[in-house]
């Protein structure tokens, strides 16, 4: 429209969420190189469609290359690369099961059971935790295109352990911390006098949050099934639920109680902080409570404890290592 005056340039960005459904979620931004669409100028003037239809495959392949997710053809060629003995039908069957939901589940399952911020690594936070993903997601296309016999294999392991962590109710990552008696009832002291003390902030802010909290829970799985809209429906949800609850109460509060100016801006700005305040002490309670469980079992039920151990380091070998 403006013959490549305005020197238009894109930028594609790809937004890897850890969990993408979850309230917080990690997210590792990649930004590309931009592109420059007066490239695409001339060819446009000649054929604009088809211009059209190569500079979206130029945005494909950029994005495809920012997403941990994405199953590009670029991937599909280094897979098929290592076995050449395998059919192009064969292929053409294990690349479409790669993108099943059997296939996600078994990513993501394995993926919550072999991180770990306990075991030290050249990188930390989200970057590591993204690629650490995407290292799973390439082994997992990669056996299932060489070895698929050992997909059941794994997927076996996987759920045994998930049964096991699941009874004695501990989280993954814990087996991979070092078991220091001394240390850990130091901590529990500690954690309990911290429980404690924020009790009284916990109730406030399920007081001020709680029916809104659950409404969007409700409300939310009954708009969409696709995890990937969780997150921003129940954001939208909540510009609207919470100010009108926060402002009803408010009022309720002040019609009978009658604060002064003061009181009210600390009412109404207690109303939000105490409830990020109440989510972040519930998570540390959930936290503790998986950490007292993994005191107790490695002192009274240690052999089953160094099984399960063994188990997940059998999985690790496979995948990882």
């Amino acid at each position: 429209k403006n013959n490549g005056n305005l020197q238009l340039k894109i930028v594609p960005v790809g937004l890897n969420y850890l969990q993408a459904e979850k309230f917080r979620s990690s997210v590792l931004v990649n930004v590309s190189k931009k592109i420059s669409v007066n490239e695409y100028l001339e060819d446009y003037k000649k054929d604009g469609s088809k211009t059209a239809k190569r500079l979206t495959e130029k945005f494909r392949v950029n994005l495809e290359r920012l997403l941990v997710n994405s199953d590009s053809k670029e991937h599909e060629e280094s897979i098929s690369a290592k076995s050449s003995t395998i059919s192009s039908c064969s292929l053409e069957r294990l690349l479409v099961n790669s993108d099943s939901k059997e296939h996600e589940e078994i990513v993501d399952d394995l993926a919550e059971m072999l991180s770990s911020k306990y075991l030290r690594t050249k990188e930390n936070g989200v970057e590591e935790e993204v690629l650490f993903l995407k290292k799973i997601r390439d082994k997992i296309d990669e056996i299932q295109l060489t070895h698929p016999w050992k997909i059941e294999e794994i997927r076996f392991i996987v759920k045994e352990i998930q049964q096991l962590l699941s009874n004695f109710n501990i989280r993954p990552d814990f087996l991979d911390r070092r078991f220091r008696l001394r240390m850990f009832f130091r901590q529990m002291l500690f954690s309990v006098f911290l429980i404690i003390i924020g009790l009284p902030i916990f109730l406030l802010g399920c007081v001020f949050n709680i029916i809104q909290f659950k409404l969007t829970d409700i409300v939310v799985p009954k708009l969409t099934k696709e995890i990937e809209y969780v997150a921003p429906l129940s954001v939208l949800l909540g510009l609207i639920l919470y100010p009108v609850f926060y402002t009803t109460m408010y009022l309720v509060a002040n019609h009978y109680l009658m604060f002064s100016d003061l009181e009210k801006v600390i009412l109404f700005s207690s109303m939000p902080i105490s409830g990020l305040l109440a989510y972040s002490y519930y998570r540390y309670v959930v936290h503790v409570s998986s950490k007292w469980n993994y005191i107790f079992h490695m002192i009274y039920h240690r052999k089953s404890m160094i099984e399960i151990k063994e188990k997940r380091e059998v999985l690790r070998k496979i995948i990882i290592d």
